[in-house]
C-alpha cells in the first residue's frame, strides 16, 4: 500500500475512535466581591444553562498550581439557572459546603470554579486575592483574571 493511502487509512481509523472528546461549553463568568462586612461574595452570572458546583482552588500560581482537590468545594441543592449572589462563608439553603476552605490569606490569588453537575457546561473562572478586593472601588466585582467592572455592567460584559 502506498504510504498516503495509508497515511489516509491511519487517520480515519484514529479518528473514528475519538468519540470521546470533551468540549466544556462556557454559559457565564464567576465573579469575587466582598460584602460590606467583608464576607467574600460569589457573584454566579449564568448566560445559559446551570451550575451546580463550586470550587475554591489556590494559591495560584499559573497554569500548575491547581492541586487536586480544591480548598473549598460547594454543591447546589437545585441547578442554578439564574445570577446568584452566594456568600461563601454562609452559601443559605440552596448550597452545600462540602469542603470547608478555611482562612484565606491576604496575599494569596485564588481560583474559583463554577460548573454544571450533569452538563459539560461552566463558567469562566476568577481569579482573585484578598488585598486586590479590599482595594477595588465600591459597587465593583473582580472577573476573569481580576479584571474590574460595576457590578451592574456585569451581566452585559458576560452575555452580549
Amino acid at each position: 500500500m502506498p504510504r498516503p493511502a495509508l497515511l489516509i487509512l491511519l487517520t480515519a481509523a484514529f479518528s473514528a475512535g475519538c468519540g470521546n472528546v470533551i468540549t466544556t461549553e462556557t454559559n457565564g463568568a464567576s465573579a469575587m466581591s466582598l460584602s460590606r462586612s467583608g464576607t467574600l461574595q460569589l457573584n454566579l452570572i449564568v448566560c445559559s444553562g446551570s451550575v451546580g458546583s463550586l470550587s475554591l482552588y489556590g494559591p495560584h500560581r499559573g497554569s500548575e498550581s491547581t492541586p487536586q482537590k480544591p480548598l473549598g468545594s460547594w454543591l447546589a441543592k437545585d441547578p442554578v439557572t439564574a445570577d446568584a449572589l452566594i456568600d461563601l462563608d454562609d452559601p443559605g439553603p440552596a448550597w452545600t459546603m462540602q469542603r470547608d476552605p478555611g482562612r484565606l490569606q491576604p496575599a494569596v490569588v485564588y481560583s474559583v470554579l463554577a460548573g454544571s453537575r450533569t452538563e459539560d457546561e461552566e463558567l469562566s473562572q476568577v481569579d482573585f486575592s484578598l488585598d486586590r478586593l479590599q482595594s477595588a472601588p465600591a459597587g465593583t466585582v473582580l472577573y476573569h483574571d481580576a479584571e474590574v467592572v460595576t457590578a451592574d455592567s456585569l451581566r452585559a460584559t458576560v452575555c452580549d
